[in-house]
């Protein structure tokens, strides 16, 4: 497997919470942006995420910053059922506006009333608890995942009530 960009920086400081962006232009951004934080990606774009080793996020706070576009959403949304099932302390996931040009990242200018440490701080919950009460199933994804993506998540096993039926 690939190690994460700024793996070195990982290993400085094992209190920050990680970002982790899409692509090499975008985390060094992001790196100027958030000192508070290590920000991470991977090496080869959207489709090659599989092929890195994420474990030194264990027992961190992670963050996923998307592009915005569907490829980028669709990534982080793999990414963060990978990082929950590794045991990251917890994920929270930016939800980029949908009127941010398609293919937008950190590496881009922002429109001028977008904070975007307001965005890391409101970042949605990657998963919401599965101890809640009458939990909506709905909550349990941020946003939509194509149905491919769907094909590639490790689903827990079902308890059925009557054999394969209910």
């Amino acid at each position: 497997p690939h190690t994460l960009y700024n793996l070195d920086q990982l290993a400085l400081d094992h209190r920050k919470a990680a970002l982790i962006v899409e692509g090499e232009k975008a985390a060094d951004a992001a790196s100027r942006l958030f000192p508070d934080r290590v920000v991470v990606t991977w090496r080869g774009g959207a489709n090659a995420s599989e092929k890195t080793d994420f474990t030194p996020l264990k027992d961190r706070d992670v963050v996923l910053w998307p592009d915005a576009d569907d490829p980028g959403r669709a990534v982080m949304s793999l990414l963060a059922g990978r990082l929950v099932k590794l045991g990251a302390a917890s994920v929270h996931v930016v939800e980029v506006p949908d009127t941010f040009p398609k293919g937008w990242d950190l590496a881009d200018p922002s429109p001028p009333d977008f904070d975007a440490p307001a965005a890391i701080e409101t970042a949605e919950p990657a998963f919401a608890s599965s101890d809640q009460d009458g939990a909506d199933p709905s909550s349990l994804m941020p946003f939509l995942l194509a149905a491919s993506d769907l094909l590639k998540l490790e689903l827990p096993e079902r308890d059925w009530l009557i054999d394969r039926l209910i």
